[in-house]
């Protein structure tokens, strides 16, 4: 997936995105273009709920961070300091304690409490902070997409452990039944703007090119279909 986001036009099972005790975020990303410090890119979420980005106000905007409603995570040694180039994140919460992998490295471990993780919010035409969608690629505006390819994107309803984000080829492909596996979208589509879920769930999302601000009213415009760019992951 390049200059793409993708949304749910509609829940077909939102159990399995709901009511979150812990949780799992993965992504595989690659960044292809620096942006200016401070700002904003987004790897997948809700916007003022949960959301995994990379930037804001006085950070790199290559350092990854973790904003919820009940406060922000980031770190230094969230960084993702080279472009063009295959990472993989995970980030886990559970008993209240958030942790951040990059490349199967734990680069962050400190107490945290969230609450009220809902996934489970199709995007309706029009958005504002009670309304909030679950995107990937995407929050509040367009200037906030991810600079560059992303694949591999999974929800858990738990919380992996270092041993099994490490497990061998765990990066690139998980059994689409594994144990608590709430979404799974490979981003791995060849044409049209259908993003598949490959879990359980079967939460399929739509996916737009982001090419396009927002509007007046907080409501935005893309064009239909999605940017698949044919790769080799390594």
């Amino acid at each position: 997936m390049r200059q793409s986001r993708t949304y749910f036009k509609t829940i077909r099972n939102g159990g399995p995105l709901m009511f979150f005790n812990s949780l799992t975020f993965e992504a595989l990303v690659n960044i292809q273009e620096e942006r200016l410090p401070g700002s904003i890119s987004t790897i997948m979420g809700v916007e003022n709920h949960f959301l995994l980005r990379m930037g804001d106000n006085g950070l790199p905007f290559n350092q990854l961070q973790l904003a919820t409603m009940n406060g922000k995570v980031t770190s230094p040694e969230m960084r993702l300091p080279e472009l063009n180039r295959w990472y993989h994140i995970a980030v886990t919460y559970e008993a209240e304690r958030v942790k951040v992998y990059i490349d199967g490295r734990l680069v962050y471990d400190d107490a945290a409490q969230f609450w009220g993780m809902n996934f489970a919010r199709p995007f309706n035409g029009t958005e504002n902070d009670k309304s909030r969608a679950f995107w990937i690629g995407y929050s509040y505006n367009s200037e906030r997409c991810f600079p560059g390819y992303m694949s591999e994107v999974r929800i858990w309803k738990r919380a992996l452990t270092a041993e099994e984000i490490n497990a061998e080829n765990h990066f690139y492909q998980v059994d689409p039944k594994s144990e608590k596996l709430s979404g799974y979208w490979k981003l791995d589509g060849t044409e049209g703007s259908l993003v598949k879920d490959y879990s359980p769930s079967g939460n399929d999302m739509v996916g737009e090119i982001n090419v396009h601000h927002n509007t007046a009213d907080n409501s935005h415009i893309g064009d239909e279909g999605m940017h698949w760019i044919e790769m080799n992951l390594p």
